[in-house]
């Protein structure tokens, strides 16, 4: 309600109708804190950034509060700004090939935010750039698969040098038995 000031019996009432149409409940989140990229290095102006497998990386965050998680007012961003590497709604890191060098890396950090209730969330992207004709590696190489070979070679060979002091021993008592008769 609404009425002039030097005469009050001159008012106007409003009815309004506010529908919520759902309540934002969770926030969005990605499925993990750091994401790995590659770039080949190239004269062309743009190309998309890849992951292991040489597969498309798409870093997209999930929102509980949609049935299939996919919420379409989240708005990608990287913070701070980057002249060499975009992001597209969909998630999609596009990078400045031509100004690229081969064995950079940069660390960016992609924000995710719900437009509506304005929560964020962020990750890290390690972007590696490879030279021209390297090829994107299939699968990222952890310590256990690193050191993982040696650590059965070394265990392998101390099993082995257990058994040949045993039977060394085994060997050593025998003789002295027969020598004992």
């Amino acid at each position: 309600m609404v009425c002039q000031e030097d005469d009050r019996l001159k008012y106007s009432v409003v009815s309004v109708l506010i529908r919520v149409l759902s309540e934002n409940t969770f926030p969005p989140v990605f499925n993990r804190t750091t994401f790995k990229g590659f770039i080949v290095q190239s004269l062309s102006p743009a190309s998309i950034v890849t992951t292991y497998g040489n597969q498309v990386l798409q870093i997209q965050a999930s929102d509980r509060d949609f049935s299939d998680g996919l919420n379409p007012n989240i708005h990608y961003s990287i913070l701070p700004p980057s002249e060499l590497y975009q992001v597209t709604n969909g998630g999609v890191l596009i990078a400045r090939t031509d100004r690229l060098h081969a064995f950079d890396r940069r660390i960016i950090r992609v924000v995710a935010r719900d437009e509506e209730s304005g929560e964020e969330v962020s990750a890290s992207v390690d972007i590696e750039v490879l030279q021209t004709g390297q090829s994107v590696p299939r699968a990222a190489v952890t310590e256990q698969q690193m050191f993982g070979n040696v650590d059965s070679r070394l265990a392998g060979g101390i099993i082995a040098m257990i058994l040949l002091l045993f039977l060394s021993a085994v060997v050593f008592l025998m003789l002295r038995a027969v020598k004992g008769r």
